[in-house]
């Protein structure tokens, strides 16, 4: 969980967390309710960036928000 209010991924110690564990190759998949929970939708630019940032280092991320769920599921 991370503070309700601040945009930037890379001030929230919850999301500090998940660098950590895709850092260190402890974690294969993030999993978000939907992508604001990432960044809201204002700073669209930092969740953009912190998705490649964890796609460079293997991790998946996934929304567990059924409309976005199924749309994956399709692709897969």
């Amino acid at each position: 969980r991370d503070p309700y209010g601040e945009p930037d991924p890379l001030r929230r110690t919850g999301w500090w967390r998940v660098r950590t564990l895709a850092e260190a190759g402890t974690a294969a998949t993030v999993i978000a309710r939907w992508p604001a929970a990432i960044a809201p939708d204002s700073a669209t630019d930092l969740r953009h960036r912190e998705v490649r940032w964890l796609q460079d280092r293997g991790v998946q991320v996934c929304y567990s928000w059924a409309p976005l769920a199924a749309q994956r599921a399709s692709r897969v």
